[in-house]
Order: structure tokens, then C-alpha cells, then sequence
């Protein structure tokens, strides 16, 4: 098995992340409280036990960081343990969009919670280090190809560009786990 394709620990936690934002009873207001960062270590804790003994690592560098507006979404940052793997995240960002009321506006805006992550990659066919943006929902993953240094304002920079909707997707895929009837909110 290709070494850079193997589950990992962050992997674990990226994954479980999606699933706790898209396929759970759980709201994503958590992300918002001060209660994000006990809620991310035990999810570490978690997911460690879906791992080999030999991949689970412990959560270094997983911390939550202040919440900003960014387009009319409250964001928060979550901050991977370092990356060791191509595809592992060393940054997360949950953006939720409240809905509105139809009242003196043109239609009603439906809630909106998005996930998107500054991923670990490699270039091609050089396989030089590089970052990648993507967006995890609750049917797939979209790419929008290569991002930003993997620090919390260069990343904040790029989600400011996917949220206004400046950077298109350059490729993704719909999960086989995937459920029509799953609502984000």
C-alpha cells in the first residue's frame, strides 16, 4: 500500500469532523462555543479507536481559534495536529451562515455550514510539498486546487475567495455514504 495513502490519525479526525458537522443530530453551533476545543480532543480521542495502535498520535497542535465574519459567515479555525501524510488537513474552517427571514428581503436565506480544510499535497509529477483547499460535505469533497502557506491568515484569505465565491473547483467526488436526506443544519 502506497505509504502517503494510509488512514491516518488526522485523516481520522478530518472524517470525523464531516461526519459530526453533516451526519450527526449534533448542531455546528459547538464549533462557536467555549466548549469547541474540549469537543475537538475528544473526538480525537474518539476516532483514535478506529485506528491501529502503531498510527494513533497524540493531538499536538489541535487547537480552535477566535471566531471572524468573513462574507457573512461566522468562521472558525481548527488547527491540526502537523501533517504527516499527502491529504492530511492542517487547517479546518467551519463557516455557518445564519439563515434570514423573509422580511423586506427579495427571498429567505436557508442556514448554510460549510467545511473547508487546507490539506497536506503533493505536486505533480514532481511531488514537491504543496497545500490544497477543499470542502467536505455531508455527499463529497470538492478541490479547488493549490492554496495558500499553511498559516491561519493565509488561509483565512483563501476561505474569504471560496466564500465569495472567487475560486472555482477544479475537481471532486460524491461519497458512496452519502445521504440525500442529510440536512447541514
Amino acid at each position: 500500500m502506497d505509504e502517503d495513502l494510509r488512514f491516518t490519525h488526522n485523516a481520522a479526525m478530518k472524517l470525523g469532523l464531516r461526519d459530526l458537522l453533516f451526519r450527526s443530530k449534533v448542531r455546528p453551533a459547538w464549533v462557536f462555543s467555549d466548549q469547541a476545543a474540549a469537543v475537538l480532543q475528544d473526538l480525537w480521542s474518539n476516532v483514535a479507536g478506529a485506528l491501529k495502535e502503531s498510527e494513533v498520535r497524540k493531538p499536538e497542535g489541535l487547537d480552535v481559534m477566535g471566531t471572524q465574519e468573513v462574507e457573512r459567515y461566522f468562521v472558525r479555525v481548527v488547527q491540526f495536529p502537523p501533517p504527516e501524510n499527502r491529504g492530511d488537513n492542517y487547517f479546518g474552517a467551519v463557516a455557518y451562515r445564519p439563515g434570514r427571514k423573509r422580511f423586506l428581503l427579495p427571498k429567505a436565506v436557508s442556514p448554510s455550514v460549510r467545511y473547508l480544510a487546507l490539506e497536506y499535497g503533493l505536486s505533480f509529477p514532481d511531488e514537491k510539498p504543496m497545500t490544497v483547499l477543499g470542502e467536505w460535505s455531508a455527499i463529497g469533497h470538492l478541490n479547488y486546487g493549490g492554496g495558500p502557506e499553511p498559516t491561519p491568515e493565509a488561509f483565512l484569505g483563501a476561505i474569504r475567495l471560496i466564500l465569495r465565491e472567487e475560486r472555482t473547483v477544479e475537481g471532486g467526488y460524491i461519497s458512496s455514504r452519502s445521504d440525500s436526506k442529510v440536512s447541514p443544519n
